[in-house]
């Protein structure tokens, strides 16, 4: 049905325009076979920085839909995918189709061993409201997982069988969405009249006469009902069995999902028809198209003594110019003349490249010349022309160590958090932590770790007086040696973020590291600050080693 190239390549720590010539070169290979397989990249994670990166590099020109993997509860689906999907419209894509390759619960346990039924009852519950969240959000393919019995890291757990081969009730109730939603359309969301156990009620069109409302009250309990100010005529549990109706009216909800029939006529006056999830299904339903596959191939090649990163390239302080090398890819069976240009107004000489064959040309830009955005970041655009045919362009983002100071002048808002108040501090890590410190930083711990993963993300407490709806990202000056630094977040609801990319390079030097909030917690497009939901976070990190430890001068939270 469809073919994604590499996996999940935004988690691989590599700027996009590193992944996007394999996309390119793939997807002109299957054209140039005559195979019409739609074809994807897949994102883990919502990095805006990578996403946009990877749109200058023409991907989202090449892909005829995009694939996300998410794991969250249910009621962040609709922001997750709307988050995505304001990416796409931002990228002039509103309308490129969204599949879900990837989304599910594990379950805590010895590796191999099954599932309890209170277990196999709480998985089964988000995948049902995860598969009427996406039904609603206007989701093009859908695909949980996972259909066989896996482990990972000996304790978590997937699959909608066993190890036996045996159906799970994950199964049963994927089946029965699959059953009762695939052929149905989105109308709106049920005014449920007080009932503040529902937390959604999606609406979906049944027969002409009438409708199948989902209700996801996310909570097991087989004594639960719920009161609906509309006649029901069948009630159905998240696995599709019929309940019982009671004599007292209220609809059983056992499951925390359930599916209700009702007539469509009954529906006047409690459709609520203006929802988001019904905007993202409008978005979806428009036209999106896609560039032909072309045989060249512009491949921007890595500079080993720069650090690079998904957000772009870590350009050390004082470093004004950049080395431009592009191997020029001929994918086709004849010669072709390329000319290149860059943003700086820099022109390449036209090179002829042989069939099959590359050519690498170089040119030093400075840094300076290139446009900036809004937080610094310099852009490298590269296009290239062939009187043979249309060729793709190419970008990079440079991103310059510009310092401290010169960082906090480009922020109207700005909070330096209070990281020497210990008693904010809570300790956290897969090993004993110590706080401490040289005179030269203002926090840090050491670890000491024990078996198993390397860890330790200490967790900061906001305080009160931090205006999180104005806060659009966090400023760092740290130092780590051989360790993966990371920024941590946790919500109102206590949910954890985690950056998927380092935050500053690990050679034992002070970096400044400016982290947009929306390059990796998304919040669907709808609040123009997205820390407004942050409580608490962290600067911590992953090791190798059996020991390490991190320092940090400054905390700041940025806004615009």
């Amino acid at each position: 049905g469809g073919l994604e190239i590499w996996n999940e390549v935004d988690l691989i720590n590599l700027p996009a325009e590193q992944f996007v010539p394999t996309f390119k070169t793939v997807r002109y290979a299957l054209r140039h076979a005559g195979i019409d397989t739609p074809v994807s990249p897949v994102f883990a994670s919502m990095n805006k920085a990578y996403f946009t990166l990877g749109a200058q590099n023409g991907l989202l020109d090449e892909a005829d839909f995009i694939s996300i993997h998410y794991y969250g509860s249910p009621l962040g689906l609709e922001s997750y995918i709307s988050g995505f999907r304001s990416m796409l419209k931002e990228n002039g894509h509103e309308a490129k189709p969204i599949w879900i390759t990837e989304i599910g619960s594990p379950w805590e346990g010895k590796s191999g061993t099954p599932p309890t039924a209170a277990q196999q009852a709480e998985t089964a519950l988000t995948f049902a409201g995860d598969a009427a969240e996406a039904r609603a959000c206007g989701i093009a393919g859908y695909f949980p997982f996972l259909y066989v019995d896996y482990s990972e890291k000996g304790s978590q757990n997937f699959g909608m069988l066993d190890g036996h081969g045996a159906p799970l009730r994950s199964m049963a109730v994927y089946a029965a969405a699959v059953r009762l939603l695939n052929a149905t359309t989105y109308l709106g969301d049920l005014k449920t009249e007080g009932a503040r156990e529902i937390q959604r009620a999606r609406v979906f069109s049944s027969t002409d006469k009438s409708v199948i409302v989902t209700l996801y009250t996310g909570k097991v309990d087989p004594k639960a009902t719920v009161s609906l100010p509309v006649p029901v005529s069948e009630v159905r549990g998240a696995d599709g069995r019929l309940l019982p109706g009671t004599s007292s009216g209220a609809v059983p909800i056992p499951d925390g999902f359930g599916y209700v029939k009702m007539a469509k006529a009954d529906l006047d006056g409690y459709l609520i028809r203006d929802t988001p999830a019904a905007a993202l299904t409008a978005s979806s339903q428009g036209a999106d198209s896609v560039v032909p596959a072309s045989s060249v191939v512009l491949q921007p090649l890595l500079d080993p003594t720069i650090s690079a990163s998904s957000h772009g390239y870590l350009l050390a302080q004082g470093m004004d110019t950049f080395p431009l090398h592009l191997r020029i890819n001929n994918l086709s069976d004849e010669s072709r003349t390329v000319s290149v240009k860059v943003s700086s107004g820099t022109a390449i000489s036209p090179v002829t490249v042989a069939p099959h064959a590359g050519t690498i040309v170089a040119s030093t830009v400075t840094v300076a010349s290139l446009p900036a955005d809004a937080q610094g970041t310099r852009r490298l655009s590269i296009e290239a022309t062939s009187p043979q045919m249309k060729i793709a362009p190419a970008a990079l983002a440079l991103i310059p160590d510009i310092g401290l100071e010169e960082r906090l002048k480009k922020a109207s808002y700005q909070f330096i958090l209070p990281i020497a108040e210990v008693n904010r501090w809570q300790a956290n890590a897969s090993g004993k932590m110590q706080f401490t410190h040289s005179p030269d930083a203002t926090w840090g711990f050491k670890v000491v770790f024990g078996e198993g993963d390397h860890w330790a993300y200490p967790r900061f407490t906001i305080p009160q007086e931090a205006s999180l709806d104005k806060t659009d990202a966090v400023l760092v000056r740290a130092r780590a040696t051989g360790a993966r630094v990371c920024l941590m977040v946790w919500d109102s609801k206590d949910k954890m973020t985690v950056t998927p990319f380092p935050i500053i390079k690990d050679d034992g030097e002070w970096h400044v590291s400016y982290i947009p909030i929306d390059s990796f917690m998304g919040n669907g497009g709808h609040d123009p600050h997205p820390g407004a939901d942050i409580r608490r976070l962290s600067v911590g990190l992953n090791s190798e080693a059996a020991q390490n430890g991190l320092e940090v001068s400054d905390i700041y939270l940025l806004g615009n």
